[in-house]
This record gives structure tokens, C-alpha cells and sequence, in this order.
């Protein structure tokens, strides 16, 4: 019997979502997997900031000459992109670590113009260890937004009333998040 290769593809997919429904995928487990993303994207960020000598002076030297090459121009389109982004980004970020129903596709949406924008940057320099940093955030974040659609808990981001919506953002519930 012969398989075409969308109905492999099509088995694979199915045989995925059937392995994450049987997961036990707890709110508990969910939000430890978004901040470990969160975390590790911001010590990946900061790494080489505050150990400059995990990357050679050389190259060290180059990208601060490549950094003050940017015009004033340039760098203002930057904040005017980046600031909104990042924005969007804690907001998404939020919205998921509380299970809101619009915060799975903003978080889509916010990674899509992220990933846009990269060529925007120019070029960058960092050192291998904040590279496996931000690429093991990476991975997080896309297990995150991949559980947000295709496991157990996507249940939780099911449309609520306003009240409860106030409900949830309470200082009292953020105590309880293991539930």
C-alpha cells in the first residue's frame, strides 16, 4: 500500500495532536514553559552585554564600529518598529501566561512581525552561548504557541464573560497559578 506524501504528512500531523492531547499538559507546566521562553530570550539578550569577553575583542570592536555607523534616521525607525513590537510582544506574553482567548493569535501575529523585521536589524554579533540562549527561547516560545492550538490547553483559552476576564486578572488569583 502506497502513501502519497500529504497523506503521510497528514498522519504525522495526527499522530502529533493525538501525542499532545494524551500529554498532561497542565496550566502549571504551560507557564513554566512561557517564562523559561521569556527568561532565557532575556539573558540571551543580555549576555553579551554584560560579559562582553565571551565574544573577541576584534570582532567585539567591529560591531561597536558597525553600531555607531547607524544614522539618527535609522535608528529612529528601529524604536518606531521595535518599541511596539516588544508592546505586543509582553502584552501576547500576558495575555497567554492568563489564558486570555485573544492572546494565542496576537502571539502568532507578534512572532510573524517579528521574524519580519529581523532584516531590518542589520547585522549582529552575538557569542555562542547567547545564541543557544535566545535559540533554546526560541524553541520554547514555539512549543508555547504550538500547546495554544494543538493540546488540552487550548480549552482554557476559550471565550469568557467580561467578569470573569476582571476575575482573572486579580492580584488574589495570580497567587493561585497552579490551577
Amino acid at each position: 500500500w502506497k502513501r502519497t506524501l500529504s497523506e503521510s504528512n497528514i498522519l504525522v500531523w495526527s499522530s502529533f495532536s493525538i501525542f499532545l492531547e494524551i500529554m498532561n499538559i497542565t496550566p502549571l507546566l504551560f507557564r513554566k514553559l512561557l517564562l523559561l521562553s521569556i527568561i532565557f530570550a532575556v539573558i540571551g539578550g543580555l549576555l553579551d552585554i554584560m560579559l562582553p569577553n565571551l565574544v573577541p575583542d576584534p570582532l567585539y570592536q567591529a560591531q561597536q564600529e558597525v553600531d555607531q555607523s547607524v544614522s539618527s534616521n535609522e535608528f529612529m525607525v528601529l524604536l518606531l518598529i521595535g518599541i511596539p513590537l516588544i508592546i505586543v510582544y509582553i502584552v501576547s506574553s500576558v495575555g497567554l501566561f492568563y489564558f486570555l482567548p485573544w492572546a494565542p493569535r496576537l502571539a502568532i501575529i507578534s512572532t510573524l512581525l517579528l521574524f519580519v523585521t529581523y532584516p531590518l536589524l542589520g547585522y549582529s554579533l552575538s557569542s555562542g552561548w547567547a545564541l543557544a540562549l535566545t535559540d533554546f527561547s526560541t524553541m520554547l516560545w514555539g512549543v508555547v504557541l504550538t500547546l495554544t492550538y494543538c493540546s488540552s490547553i487550548r480549552k482554557r483559552f476559550a471565550r469568557r464573560r467580561s467578569w470573569m476576564l476582571a476575575w482573572q486578572l486579580s492580584p488574589l488569583w495570580a497567587m493561585n497559578i497552579d490551577k
